[in-house]
């Protein structure tokens, strides 16, 4: 069973969830390869609920995600797939389409620089070609919570995005630093 095919081309908003349109197989052993999953007859669940992110709690296995995006325009559509849970330890990421294919091995049990974003969240570009149809599958696999919150962007809207989470994370720094810096300047004054 596939799940629905997403047409970017219809696609308004800044971003959307991508949760109802995901296929998630489970990889008990964690031995499966994308040449498995792709196979006939592999049966991924497609009955996932609407909400922001599937969550499978603690596990120890592995799991695949199938996403079928389409372009039905007549121009070139780049779009920026965001997984949004900085704590996942692999995240194998395949773009297949017609003319184009690509992975890319990521993770925070992988090297940064295999990051497409520098970035602690995990984002991936997309660049669907004009009447194409793709198919995306994104393996995960983590000792820890395994919670997966993948929306799909406007380039820009995400570029806006993490602009705004670094400035709201200088800014915290900052009030920690400021507040280290009095509590030192306290004690010493107090010691005195």
């Amino acid at each position: 069973v596939m799940a629905d095919t997403l047409d970017v081309a219809k696609i308004n908003q800044q971003s959307i969830s991508l949760t109802t349109h995901l296929g998630i197989l489970e990889d008990v052993d964690k031995t499966l390869t994308l040449e498995d999953v792709q196979k006939d007859g592999v049966q991924f669940k497609t009955d996932l609920p609407a909400s922001k992110s599937i969550n499978l709690s603690y596990t120890k296995s592995a799991y695949w995600l199938r996403f079928n995006i389409e372009n039905s325009s007549d121009n070139q559509i780049e779009k920026i797939l965001e997984i949004n849970h900085p704590l996942l330890k692999y995240v194998d990421f395949y773009f297949q389409s017609e003319d184009d294919s690509y992975q890319i091995y990521t993770g925070f049990g992988r090297p940064y620089e295999n990051r497409a974003y520098k970035s602690r969240i995990f984002a991936f570009p997309l660049r669907l070609q004009a009447h194409s149809l793709n198919v995306i599958y994104i393996r995960v696999a983590s000792l820890n919570v395994v919670q997966i919150p993948a929306q799909l962007w406007k380039p820009e809207d995400f570029q806006q995005k993490e602009r705004w989470d670094l400035a709201f994370q200088a800014l915290y720094f900052g009030i920690v630093l400021a507040v280290v810096i009095f509590s030192l300047a306290l004690m010493l004054m107090l010691r005195e």
